[in-house]
């Protein structure tokens, strides 16, 4: 086959990694509903730009460790929010007390990451 024909999506490191938290930020809200919690406010546009620019100046060692505790980060909620969901079907099971441990993690895991590209 020609590989010349097929398409090809070119994403930058710190355009992926935005993205990412983006997303991480998203599930915890879910996270947060499912604990009878109140979703916190996600970061303001302005917010997003600042911490998109300190990622971009960040030592390229800081952003693979950034890329990887996200990754990580990604991956415990995407589990601990699949058996929560799958738990959500059995009667009597109270989701509230797994899913406020799930938040508080991901809180932990997000200041983190905030923390470790703020310098």
């Amino acid at each position: 086959m020609d590989q010349s024909a097929v398409p090809r999506r070119h994403f930058s490191a710190p355009a992926a990694s935005a993205s990412e938290q983006a997303r991480l930020h998203a599930a915890l809200s879910l996270i947060e509903c499912l604990a009878g919690q109140e979703p916190l406010p996600g970061a303001s546009a302005e917010e997003e730009r600042i911490a998109f620019a300190r990622y971009c100046a960040a030592p390229s060692l800081v952003r693979r460790r950034y890329d990887a505790l996200a990754a990580e980060t990604a991956a415990f909620a995407a589990a601990g929010l699949a058996l929560l969901l799958r738990g959500k079907d059995r009667d009597g099971w109270d989701l509230a007390p797994a899913a406020a441990s799930l938040a508080a993690e991901m809180r932990r895991a997000l200041a983190g990451l905030e923390r470790l590209i703020a310098g």
